[in-house]
């Protein structure tokens, strides 16, 4: 069985959100996360994709936010290479329970939105 989760954020939501509360983005991404956004031209928007991925994978595992940690969803990005996600916690528990051994993302934006979708199988 094949699992699929999308979502889309407006990425001055969430650069206006992060300046309003700086705390969000410890609470939101891993430090591996931050280390990579930081070092790019658009902060902004490495931020939102990675944010929006981590709601597509929410999705993609049929549950909603509450359900773990938004840190226990890593996007990780090697120079040169795709993106890929690395589950922690509550959210490798699920998927080890439902089963899912590969995950899948694409991530992309434009100047106002951020987009991920994640497949599973």
């Amino acid at each position: 069985m094949v699992r699929i989760g999308v979502d889309i954020i407006e990425i001055e939501r969430l650069d206006r959100a992060v300046k309003r509360h700086p705390r969000l983005i410890t609470r939101l991404f891993t430090a591996k996360e931050q280390e990579y956004c930081f070092k790019r031209h658009r902060v902004a928007a490495s931020l939102a994709v990675r944010f929006a991925a981590k709601e597509a994978v929410l999705k993609m595992l049929g549950v909603g936010l509450g359900y773990c940690s938004f840190k226990d969803i890593e996007i990780l990005r090697k120079e040169g290479s795709a993106p890929s996600i690395v589950l922690h916690g509550k959210a490798k528990e699920l998927a080890r329970s439902l089963g899912l051994k590969d995950i899948c993302v694409s991530l992309s934006h434009c100047h106002d939105y951020a987009t991920a979708m994640v497949f599973a199988s």
